[in-house]
């Protein structure tokens, strides 16, 4: 219990803690064998092939299992007159993201340390805005900021089968910057035209599992007060981000006002 309370307001080394006491590791797994149908892959490239294959493919596949609605996606949505003007970013915007990255963090597949980005801050804030901004105007993100380094993580059960591993995706330093600006303007615009409903809790600013929780159990003490009783079900998705449907996503985007050149390069 010392050892948490130690990490009280720091989830992150709460969360350490807890996976030290009970003994799992957060570090890649050494994988020696994946079974594969009825083939036993023991080769380190068939090993990456396979799960490469499985991480790419099992989101598509789990979301055509869904049985299909007798109502659109577009069914639920409510066409908005308000339009989103992605604009280009400055250099002092993109110093001052380089200026407070954390050192600490993983350098991606070109192998530049963030330590380097943030010592040449000043001198590389000019060229990166010129790249940003070229990427705005064509509506098109930069193939080379897409490429990630994929760890796979073991979760539990066999570890024998690729269904039983998570990827982790280390992206480079420099397209998190990117699309950290890039989130600034879209979150704010989404906030200030109120079109995220209400009980939307995750990634939001001042909301949080904890606000959602609040608020849920608020309603079913109320309904106590009132002498009803609160049914509750709860919903766990295999693969949720995963399952995400592009089409439908984009096509949202389009209703709550992101078009043209801003849609493609989402889209891109």
């Amino acid at each position: 219990m010392n050892t948490l309370n130690k990490c009280d307001n720091n989830p992150k080394e709460m969360w350490k803690a807890v996976n030290k006491l009970t003994n799992k590791s957060s570090k890649t797994t050494i994988i020696s064998e994946i079974h594969q149908g009825n083939q036993v892959l023991t080769k380190k490239s068939e090993i990456a092939n396979a799960l490469n294959t499985y991480f790419s493919e099992v989101g598509p596949e789990l979301a055509n299992e869904i049985p299909n609605s007798g109502r659109t996606p577009e069914s639920y949505l409510t066409y908005t007159s308000t339009e989103f003007s992605m604009q280009n970013v400055s250099q002092i915007e993109i110093y001052k993201l380089l200026s407070i990255m954390k050192t600490s963090k993983s350098a991606g597949h070109d192998r530049i340390p963030p330590k380097l980005l943030k010592d040449a801050a000043e001198e590389i804030a000019p060229s990166l805005a010129a790249i940003f901004n070229a990427s705005i105007n064509l509506g098109i993100f930069p193939d080379d900021f897409k490429i990630a380094i994929i760890s796979p993580i073991h979760k539990s059960d066999s570890n024998l089968i690729c269904d039983n591993y998570r990827p982790i995706s280390v992206l480079s330093c420099v397209p998190k910057i990117f699309e950290k600006l890039i989130s600034e303007q879209l979150n704010t615009y989404l906030e200030s035209n109120g079109l995220l409903i209400e009980q939307q809790a995750g990634f939001r600013r001042k909301h949080s599992t904890q606000t959602s929780l609040l608020r849920t159990t608020n309603q079913w003490l109320l309904s106590m007060d009132r002498g009803c009783l609160s049914g509750v079900i709860f919903l766990d998705l295999k693969k949720a981000f995963e399952r995400v449907d592009h089409n439908i996503l984009t096509t949202k985007m389009d209703y709550y006002g992101i078009r043209g050149r801003d849609l493609a390069w989402f889209q891109s």
